[in-house]
């Protein structure tokens, strides 16, 4: 009996070492993405993955293991939002927040590199970060779907991750960009 718990245990062990190894960075660009900063996503990070491994057994396979990943980081980003303001800790935008589109190399984003100035790229990349700094700006309430929709989860996806429904979720999304759109305007000025 005791070598048949051993053996489960060790199974459900390789499983979850699997499911760390598959989507350790999905979850910190996720995390980096909502919290701007690279010490924080990789705190929350650490501590998705504990929590993950203490109800690892609980998993019942209902949902994709992303699905329920992406729910505990969400969860656990908003926990730490709840537990900062309750302290008065005002939240700052970090130094090393990364560029929005990050996995994308700034000059493979022009059709013609050969013919584009550098005033065009810094522009570019002006704009790319003041619509990070706005999507930083949003309340989890926007910043965590639409987050999810740029990293190119589905509307369904989205709905499952932060357990809403698919018109609440198309709705949220599209305020967002709404807002975003009339940001840009308001920029370009």
């Amino acid at each position: 009996m005791a070598d048949k718990k051993l053996t489960n245990n060790n199974v459900k062990y390789e499983q979850f070492k699997e499911i760390l190894q598959k989507y350790d960075t999905k979850i910190f660009n996720l995390l980096l993405s909502l919290t701007g900063s690279t010490e924080e996503a990789k705190d929350l990070t650490q501590e998705t993955f504990i929590k993950t491994f203490k109800k690892f057994r609980l998993f019942q396979k209902k949902s994709q293991p992303y699905t329920w990943l992406y729910r505990i980081a969400i969860n656990s980003w908003k926990n730490k939002i709840r537990y900062d303001k309750r302290r008065g800790i005002p939240w700052q935008e970090s130094i090393d927040t990364p560029q929005l589109s990050s996995e994308q190399p700034l000059i493979s984003q022009f059709k013609d590199t050969a013919t584009s100035y550098p005033e065009q790229i810094a522009q570019s990349e002006e704009t790319r970060n003041y619509i990070r700094k706005f999507i930083l700006s949003l309340s989890p309430k926007y910043r965590i779907p639409v987050t999810l929709y740029i990293k190119g989860f589905s509307y369904e996806e989205i709905a499952h991750i932060i357990k809403r429904r698919l018109g609440t979720v198309k709705s949220l999304i599209f305020r967002a960009k709404t807002m975003l759109k009339d940001k840009i305007i308001e920029y370009l000025k």
